[in-house]
């Protein structure tokens, strides 16, 4: 049987999108695992800590924002999740891959023209990969329609 090493994932940003995304990783926990999470609101944070819980397994490690979470774990980490604000994603996917991570960005991947080439460039720079959420792309209908 083939062994899958689980991806290890820092999680920025603890709100509802993040929440859909833990409910999916625990679905697979031999895939995924959710190291570290920077949230300032420490009942979001909760909420998604609540999800861990719910299935015996300790709630991952929580700080208030995202260069906090780079400092303590981005050596243990592989990917890093995004799905904060928009206006937020520049500065935290750019320490992101800086720190040597894949970035999963939810959309949009920025606000502005500039920033989004500035981001490119540091993906270039890193070699890491820099991959923006467009979940309608697994739907059923949108499949249907590449079909």
């Amino acid at each position: 049987m083939l062994s899958v090493t689980p991806i290890r994932v820092g999680l920025i940003g603890g709100g509802s999108m993040a929440r859909a995304h833990v409910r999916t990783m625990l679905q697979r926990p031999a895939e995924t695992r959710v190291v570290a999470v920077a949230e300032p609101e420490a009942t979001a944070y909760e909420q998604l800590a609540l999800q861990f819980r719910e299935i015996g397994l300790p709630p991952p490690a929580h700080y208030c924002d995202h260069l906090q979470l780079l400092e303590k774990h981005a050596h243990e980490l592989d990917a890093a999740l995004i799905s904060t604000p928009h206006a937020q994603h520049f500065e935290q996917a750019r320490a992101c891959l800086a720190a040597r991570l894949d970035v999963l960005l939810e959309k949009p991947m920025v606000v502005t023209v500039e920033e989004a080439q500035a981001l490119i460039a540091a993906r270039d720079q890193s070699g890491r990969l820099l991959v923006v959420a467009f979940q309608g792309s697994l739907s059923p209908q949108v499949r249907e329609a590449a079909r």
